[in-house]
């Protein structure tokens, strides 16, 4: 019998692991050299287990549930585990690093903090951040490009902003889009609500970088491009339900969603009833 289970996602830029382990597990294998950084939360605490950096023993490492770690893939980051463990993994390659550290106008992030400086090393915006990406290691449909890269830079900043080892600057890219381009973003994204087109498109669309559109984008139209997204795929479904000329299963395929289930999740978290009811209510006869 295998002594862990793993799960992958990988959406663009993204990349989650989820790695479940049985006791006993041993010393894990070593980590090929990688300029890039694990962002690591326990979802079940294992107290018994050892951690190695270069060969040298961790003394600080924190084991409770939550939990966070920030391993950095130069230094053959090592474990010896003994209780079972329940993981999520957030890859943070040095490409991310470098160009987030250009947009906020610090310097090359060398190093990160190792885990937050809180009781028991718990981070609530990474916990956040995780736990809303976990439920797509289930259903990997379910999650589409845009909301992905959002994830990920939203991570991103924050890890750069609270564990960069280097002075930070407050200078920051500010503004509006210009009536253009929050035309020309709006028009991809209602062309393609099946999340196809991603952040970056946009961006180099508008001819601006992906963070500094991000932040554009929201403050132009009050939300962040992947609700805008979800309300577009909503305000079609309303549109279709009315018409009657489709199925349910239908309409959640044509408006974006992975099927009729998850149609009906974010359709009743909008409207506040789902989409069989909305029919019967407003559909036409």
């Amino acid at each position: 019998m295998e002594k862990v289970a793993t799960r992958r996602l990988t959406k663009g830029p993204l990349v989650v692991t989820e790695t479940v382990g049985e006791a006993n597990y041993g010393v894990t294998s070593p980590v090929a050299y990688d300029d890039a950084f694990i962002v690591q939360m326990r979802l079940m605490a294992c107290p018994r287990s050892e951690f190695f950096v270069d060969g040298a023993h961790v003394d600080d490492m924190e084991h409770g549930e939550r939990s966070v770690r920030i391993h950095d893939l130069r230094r053959s980051p090592m474990a010896d585990i003994a209780d079972p463990f329940h993981l999520l993994y957030f890859y943070l390659p040095r490409a991310t690093l470098d160009d987030l550290s250009n947009e906020l106008g610090i310097g090359r992030i060398e190093d990160l903090t190792a885990q937050p400086r809180t009781a028991g090393a718990v981070d609530p915006i990474v916990e956040h951040m995780m736990l809303s990406i976990y439920p797509a290691l289930e259903n990997p449909d379910e999650i589409n490009n845009v909301f992905a890269e959002h994830v990920m830079l939203a991570l991103s900043a924050h890890v750069a902003s609270h564990y960069a080892l280097v002075a930070s600057s407050t200078a920051r890219p500010t503004g509006l889009l210009s009536a253009g381009q929050e035309r020309r973003a709006k028009e991809m994204l209602d062309a393609n609500l099946t999340g196809s087109v991603s952040i970056t498109d946009l961006a180099q669309e508008c001819g601006l970088s992906v963070r500094h559109f991000s932040r554009a984008f929201k403050q132009s139209t009050g939300m962040p491009p992947h609700r805008y997204l979800l309300k577009r795929r909503v305000e079609q479904a309303k549109s279709l339900l009315v018409n009657r000329e489709l199925s349910i299963s239908e309409i959640a395929l044509f408006c974006g969603f992975a099927d009729q289930s998850h149609l009906t999740r974010v359709f009743a978290a909008s409207e506040g009833i789902g989409p069989a009811a909305f029919r019967r209510a407003f559909g036409n006869e």
